[in-house]
């Protein structure tokens, strides 16, 4: 789709359900002009409940919780440019600088990159075996290394926490 606007594309920044809904809501409401989303994972948009618990435990792929089908991006022209993460926003420039060195322009950027997890700071944050949760790598490499007589340990008992406890101990961990 060509950019009839003149303007630039509107740019998102933030591959989850957020980004991908907005992505999704452009298109349905007729926006015409470029739409690109920038995320740094594979894949396309999805909602992250399963990656504590259902997906964590295998008992479901995450098709069901895609926004779209991966061909539903490029039969909309969603740009997506593979793995890229936004470094930084010159509001007054009107750019994204991306971690591959291009700068890209726009004419409105929606910013829809959700939370990040806290990283310990403590000795032995370094040690192999140590996760966090955010990406379907993170989970996958938790999945890894959850088998049945194996011992976890889950800092932080939030909500997506004592999701992620429940999960390993219905799989086996203790």
């Amino acid at each position: 789709m060509a950019d009839r606007t003149g303007r630039g594309p509107i740019v998102i920044v933030g591959g989850g359900m957020a980004g991908g809904n907005a992505a999704v809501t452009l298109r349905q409401e007729g926006h015409r002009g470029r739409v690109v989303l920038i995320s740094p994972e594979p894949g396309v948009p999805f909602g992250r409940p399963p990656l504590s618990k259902t997906y964590l435990r295998s008992e479901e792929d995450l098709d069901g919780w895609y926004v779209r089908p991966a061909s539903w991006y490029e039969e909309h022209e969603v740009e997506r440019p593979g793995h890229a993460t936004a470094l930084s926003v010159d509001t007054a420039g009107h750019t994204v600088l991306l971690d591959s060195g291009q700068e890209l322009g726009y004419h409105k950027l929606l910013i829809a990159t959700g939370g990040r997890n806290r990283r310990l700071e403590i000795p032995g944050a370094d040690l192999p075996g140590l996760h966090y949760l955010r990406t379907v790598a993170d989970c996958d490499a938790i999945k890894r290394e959850a088998r049945p007589g194996r011992r976890a340990v889950v800092v932080g008992m939030g909500f997506i926490g004592c999701e992620v406890t429940a999960s390993l101990t219905s799989s086996g961990c203790t």
